[in-house]
This record gives structure tokens, C-alpha cells and sequence, in this order.
């Protein structure tokens, strides 16, 4: 079932921002308001989108498909992504930046 989900994630690979938090506060206007998106190929290609600047860099499944790692990616820090969720038109994740943890929800663009 899982495998599934993987491979449905990297087949619907745009997605749209649909909520954020951080630290348990809703901030989901700062994403929303400049069309946050990212999208994530099966070469291992990542990519983020707005209308505020874009950028790029690597992914990869790691700990046993639990996490995705971001790396290299340009005007962004490199995270280890917790997923929280994903489904075929869902996907949710945490990261920690910090002392602050965000947690984002995507629906497939």
C-alpha cells in the first residue's frame, strides 16, 4: 500500500499549498497569498514556485520512506521533512527550523 502512495506522490508531482502552521499557529495567508507551490520529480528534482521568487534543488525518501530530504536548494535551507500524510491528492509534512516547527499541507495542483 505504501509503495503505492510513493509512487503516486512522484506521479502527481505539483503541489498547492492548502494550510501552514507554525508552532501551532495557522499562517497559511503568507503561502497562499503568493501561491506557494512545489513539485517533485522521479529523477529527484525538487522545486518551489511563487509569486515571490522560485527556486531548486534535490530530494530523496529516506528512513524507511517515513522522511523526505531537501537538499541543495536555492533560497531555501535543506530540511529533513517529516511526512504526515500522504495520500493521492494529499500530502502533508513537518519540518523543524529552529525553534520553530512548521507543518504544511499540499492538495494536488
Amino acid at each position: 500500500m505504501y509503495q503505492r502512495l510513493k509512487f503516486l506522490f512522484i506521479g502527481l508531482n505539483t503541489w498547492k499549498v492548502e494550510k501552514v502552521t507554525m508552532n501551532g499557529t495557522n499562517i497559511t495567508s503568507v503561502y497562499s497569498d503568493i501561491s506557494y507551490m512545489e513539485t517533485y520529480d522521479k529523477d529527484g528534482n525538487y522545486s518551489y514556485a511563487s509569486t515571490k521568487g522560485s527556486g531548486a534543488g534535490k530530494w530523496a525518501f529516506q528512513n524507511d520512506d517515513l522522511e523526505i530530504k531537501r537538499s541543495g536548494v536555492s533560497g531555501q535551507s535543506s530540511y529533513d521533512m517529516v511526512i504526515l500524510l500522504l495520500k493521492e491528492k494529499t500530502f502533508w509534512y513537518k519540518i523543524v527550523d529552529g525553534s520553530d516547527t512548521y507543518e504544511f499541507h499540499f492538495v494536488e495542483n
